[in-house]
């Protein structure tokens, strides 16, 4: 995921269309605040959390991977 807080940004606002297509709201001004209320952390959903995500050590088997990127099939099991 190249962008969690627009991916959050998007989602939110796809659950508060979707409140709002279900619950419409006639007067501008109650659903303005309708809006701002939900928009609020804590009211609809969290601020988003995020951390650091280390980088992985180099796994050593994957050293004969071929540069195609494509790993062979694994050999069949052995039957005893």
């Amino acid at each position: 995921m190249h962008d969690p807080i627009g991916a959050f940004t998007q989602i939110r606002e796809l659950y508060l269309s979707d409140l709002d297509t279900s619950f419409r709201i006639e007067d501008q001004g109650v659903a303005e605040e309708h809006q701002e209320l939900f928009r609020s952390a804590g009211a609809l959903s969290t601020d988003p959390l995020l951390g650091p995500q280390p980088e992985w050590a180099k796994d050593e088997r994957r050293a004969g991977v071929p540069s195609s990127g494509v790993i062979p099939p694994a050999p069949p099991p052995r039957r005893s």
